[in-house]
Protein backbone atom coordinates (compact mmCIF):
# COMPACT_ATOMS: atom_id res chain seq x y z
CA UNK A 1 0.00 0.00 0.00
CA UNK A 2 1.34 3.55 -1.06
CA UNK A 3 2.06 6.39 1.32
CA UNK A 4 -0.67 8.82 1.52
CA UNK A 5 -3.39 6.24 0.82
CA UNK A 6 -6.88 5.30 3.28
CA UNK A 7 -5.65 2.83 5.50
CA UNK A 8 -1.57 3.16 5.54
CA UNK A 9 -1.27 3.80 9.22
CA UNK A 10 -3.04 0.61 10.15
CA UNK A 11 -1.30 -1.38 7.00
CA UNK A 12 1.97 0.31 8.20
CA UNK A 13 1.64 -0.67 12.33
CA UNK A 14 0.47 -4.72 11.14
CA UNK A 15 3.23 -4.69 8.97
CA UNK A 16 5.82 -3.71 11.29
CA UNK A 17 4.64 -5.52 13.36
CA UNK A 18 4.41 -8.84 11.86
CA UNK A 19 8.06 -8.21 10.18
CA UNK A 20 9.28 -7.58 13.87
CA UNK A 21 7.89 -10.38 15.42
CA UNK A 22 9.18 -12.79 12.42
CA UNK A 23 12.62 -11.53 12.46
CA UNK A 24 12.39 -12.33 16.15
CA UNK A 25 11.76 -15.84 16.06
CA UNK A 26 14.41 -16.30 13.12
CA UNK A 27 16.86 -14.95 15.90
CA UNK A 28 15.61 -17.34 18.00
CA UNK A 29 15.64 -20.38 16.33
CA UNK A 30 19.12 -19.56 14.44
CA UNK A 31 20.46 -18.82 18.18
CA UNK A 32 19.16 -22.64 19.82
CA UNK A 33 20.05 -24.61 16.30
CA UNK A 34 23.06 -23.45 16.70
CA UNK A 35 23.38 -23.84 20.60
CA UNK A 36 21.86 -27.08 20.06
CA UNK A 37 24.33 -28.69 17.36
CA UNK A 38 27.53 -27.34 19.33
CA UNK A 39 27.22 -29.02 22.87
CA UNK A 40 25.05 -26.05 24.55
CA UNK A 41 27.76 -23.50 23.68
CA UNK A 42 27.18 -20.05 22.02
CA UNK A 43 30.52 -19.79 20.77
CA UNK A 44 29.60 -20.92 17.30
CA UNK A 45 28.93 -19.29 14.07
CA UNK A 46 25.03 -19.69 14.63
CA UNK A 47 25.48 -17.18 17.27
CA UNK A 48 26.97 -14.00 14.93
CA UNK A 49 23.99 -14.82 12.75
CA UNK A 50 21.35 -13.83 15.20
CA UNK A 51 23.72 -11.01 16.58
CA UNK A 52 24.21 -9.22 12.90
CA UNK A 53 19.96 -9.73 12.69
CA UNK A 54 19.37 -7.82 15.57
CA UNK A 55 20.10 -4.41 14.32
CA UNK A 56 17.53 -4.90 10.85
CA UNK A 57 15.34 -6.15 13.83
CA UNK A 58 15.57 -3.33 15.97
CA UNK A 59 14.89 -1.08 12.99
CA UNK A 60 11.73 -2.69 12.35
CA UNK A 61 10.77 -2.76 16.10
CA UNK A 62 11.55 1.43 16.37
CA UNK A 63 9.29 1.42 13.07
CA UNK A 64 6.50 0.10 14.71
CA UNK A 65 7.31 2.35 17.84
CA UNK A 66 6.70 5.60 15.44
CA UNK A 67 3.36 4.68 14.08
CA UNK A 68 2.08 2.45 17.60
CA UNK A 69 0.34 5.82 19.15
CA UNK A 70 -1.62 6.46 15.88
CA UNK A 71 -4.63 5.69 14.00
CA UNK A 72 -6.19 5.53 10.51
CA UNK A 73 -8.74 8.20 9.49
CA UNK A 74 -11.96 7.47 10.65
CA UNK A 75 -14.04 5.69 7.45
CA UNK A 76 -17.03 7.83 7.38
CA UNK A 77 -14.79 10.66 7.96
CA UNK A 78 -13.00 9.93 5.18
CA UNK A 79 -16.05 9.36 2.86
CA UNK A 80 -17.87 12.19 3.62
CA UNK A 81 -14.36 13.99 2.52
CA UNK A 82 -13.77 12.77 -0.58
CA UNK A 83 -17.45 13.15 -1.72
CA UNK A 84 -17.39 16.91 -1.39
CA UNK A 85 -14.08 17.47 -2.73
CA UNK A 86 -12.99 19.17 -6.17
CA UNK A 87 -11.73 16.76 -8.67
CA UNK A 88 -8.98 19.61 -9.38
CA UNK A 89 -7.53 19.04 -6.30
CA UNK A 90 -5.28 16.48 -4.60
CA UNK A 91 -5.53 14.22 -1.39
CA UNK A 92 -3.55 12.52 0.85
CA UNK A 93 -4.55 10.59 3.99
CA UNK A 94 -3.14 8.51 6.91
CA UNK A 95 0.02 10.56 7.42
CA UNK A 96 2.95 10.36 9.77
CA UNK A 97 5.44 12.76 9.29
CA UNK A 98 8.63 13.23 10.73
CA UNK A 99 11.15 15.67 11.46
CA UNK A 100 14.38 16.08 13.70
CA UNK A 101 12.20 17.28 16.56
CA UNK A 102 9.01 15.57 16.24
CA UNK A 103 6.37 12.73 14.54
CA UNK A 104 3.33 14.65 13.24
CA UNK A 105 0.06 13.11 12.53
CA UNK A 106 -2.47 14.32 10.12
CA UNK A 107 -5.60 12.38 9.56
CA UNK A 108 -5.61 14.14 5.64
CA UNK A 109 -4.09 16.53 3.63
CA UNK A 110 -5.65 18.26 0.36
CA UNK A 111 -3.62 20.39 -1.97
CA UNK A 112 -4.35 23.42 -4.04
CA UNK A 113 -3.35 25.85 -5.94
CA UNK A 114 -1.39 27.31 -3.23
CA UNK A 115 -2.52 26.09 -0.17
CA UNK A 116 -2.16 22.71 1.63
CA UNK A 117 -5.23 22.07 3.92
CA UNK A 118 -4.45 19.73 6.78
CA UNK A 119 -6.97 17.89 9.42
CA UNK A 120 -4.91 17.06 12.41
CA UNK A 121 -4.98 13.36 13.79
CA UNK A 122 -4.52 12.63 17.39
CA UNK A 123 -4.87 14.96 19.81
CA UNK A 124 -2.73 17.15 21.65
CA UNK A 125 -0.18 18.24 18.51
CA UNK A 126 1.90 21.47 17.94
CA UNK A 127 0.11 22.75 15.21
CA UNK A 128 2.17 25.90 14.86
CA UNK A 129 5.03 23.31 14.47
CA UNK A 130 3.54 21.62 12.33
CA UNK A 131 2.34 24.10 10.01
CA UNK A 132 5.12 26.00 10.32
CA UNK A 133 7.69 23.06 9.93
CA UNK A 134 5.24 21.76 6.64
CA UNK A 135 5.18 25.07 5.15
CA UNK A 136 8.83 25.96 5.31
CA UNK A 137 9.92 21.82 4.11
CA UNK A 138 7.63 22.97 1.31
CA UNK A 139 9.04 26.41 0.06
CA UNK A 140 12.93 25.25 0.40
CA UNK A 141 11.55 23.11 -2.80
CA UNK A 142 10.90 26.19 -4.31
CA UNK A 143 7.04 26.11 -3.57
CA UNK A 144 5.17 28.82 -2.60
CA UNK A 145 2.84 27.23 -0.63
CA UNK A 146 1.06 27.71 2.93
CA UNK A 147 -0.32 25.16 5.11
CA UNK A 148 -3.46 25.22 7.13
CA UNK A 149 -3.68 22.80 9.98
CA UNK A 150 -7.26 22.12 10.97
CA UNK A 151 -8.73 20.52 14.47
CA UNK A 152 -12.78 20.46 14.01
CA UNK A 153 -13.95 18.06 11.27
CA UNK A 154 -17.22 20.09 10.57
CA UNK A 155 -15.24 22.98 9.50
CA UNK A 156 -12.62 21.17 8.07
CA UNK A 157 -15.30 19.62 5.73
CA UNK A 158 -16.89 23.01 5.02
CA UNK A 159 -13.57 24.33 3.88
CA UNK A 160 -13.08 21.56 1.68
CA UNK A 161 -15.92 22.02 -0.28
CA UNK A 162 -14.60 25.51 -1.95
CA UNK A 163 -11.14 24.36 -2.31
CA UNK A 164 -10.37 23.96 -6.28
CA UNK A 165 -13.76 25.73 -7.03
CA UNK A 166 -12.65 28.59 -9.15
CA UNK A 167 -11.70 26.23 -11.63
CA UNK A 168 -14.92 24.99 -12.67
CA UNK A 169 -16.54 27.99 -12.99
CA UNK A 170 -18.21 29.13 -16.38
CA UNK A 171 -16.69 32.00 -18.77
CA UNK A 172 -18.85 34.11 -20.34
CA UNK A 173 -18.89 35.88 -23.48
CA UNK A 174 -20.55 38.38 -24.11
CA UNK A 175 -18.98 38.89 -28.33
CA UNK A 176 -21.79 39.94 -30.74
CA UNK A 177 -20.21 38.05 -33.18
CA UNK A 178 -20.92 34.61 -32.45
CA UNK A 179 -17.50 32.86 -34.78
CA UNK A 180 -15.20 35.11 -32.92
CA UNK A 181 -16.87 33.88 -29.86
CA UNK A 182 -16.22 30.29 -30.13
CA UNK A 183 -12.66 30.73 -31.15
CA UNK A 184 -11.98 33.22 -28.08
CA UNK A 185 -13.92 30.17 -26.13
CA UNK A 186 -11.59 27.31 -27.78
CA UNK A 187 -8.56 29.03 -27.35
CA UNK A 188 -9.84 30.23 -23.53
CA UNK A 189 -10.65 26.49 -23.08
CA UNK A 190 -7.03 25.55 -24.23
CA UNK A 191 -5.87 27.97 -21.86
CA UNK A 192 -7.61 26.78 -18.79
CA UNK A 193 -6.86 23.09 -19.55
CA UNK A 194 -3.23 24.06 -19.79
CA UNK A 195 -2.74 25.82 -16.70
CA UNK A 196 -4.94 22.65 -14.98
CA UNK A 197 -2.55 20.51 -15.96
CA UNK A 198 0.60 22.58 -14.69
CA UNK A 199 -1.68 23.10 -11.25
CA UNK A 200 -1.99 19.31 -11.44
CA UNK A 201 1.61 18.86 -11.84
CA UNK A 202 2.47 20.54 -8.96
CA UNK A 203 -0.12 19.40 -6.82
CA UNK A 204 1.27 15.95 -7.54
CA UNK A 205 4.91 17.24 -7.02
CA UNK A 206 3.99 18.61 -3.42
CA UNK A 207 2.19 15.15 -2.72
CA UNK A 208 5.32 13.83 -3.47
CA UNK A 209 7.24 15.59 -1.74
CA UNK A 210 4.70 15.31 1.52
CA UNK A 211 5.03 11.35 1.42
CA UNK A 212 8.61 11.44 1.53
CA UNK A 213 8.42 13.00 4.89
CA UNK A 214 6.42 10.32 6.35
CA UNK A 215 7.33 7.06 7.53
Amino acid sequence: MDKGTHGYIKYRKNKQLRDTIIIALVIIIIFVVGYLLNDNSKNNVFTILAILLVLPGAKLLVGYIVVAPYRTMDDKKYEQVCKVLSPSVTMLSDLVITSPDKVMNLDCAIIDDHLVTALLGKEGQDISYIQTYLTRTIKNQGYNYEVKVLTDFSKYLSVAKTLGTSKEKMKVYNEIDRNETVKKENNQNESNQNNENLSSDIQNQIASLIKTLTV
